[in-house]
C-alpha cells in the first residue's frame, strides 16, 4: 500500500494533480 501512495505522490508531481488539487 505504500508504495502505491509513493507511486500515487511522485506521479503529482509529473503533473497529474486531480485529486490532490494542486
Amino acid at each position: 500500500m505504500i508504495q502505491i501512495l509513493f507511486l500515487y505522490i511522485r506521479g503529482s508531481e509529473s503533473g497529474v494533480h486531480t485529486i490532490r488539487g494542486w
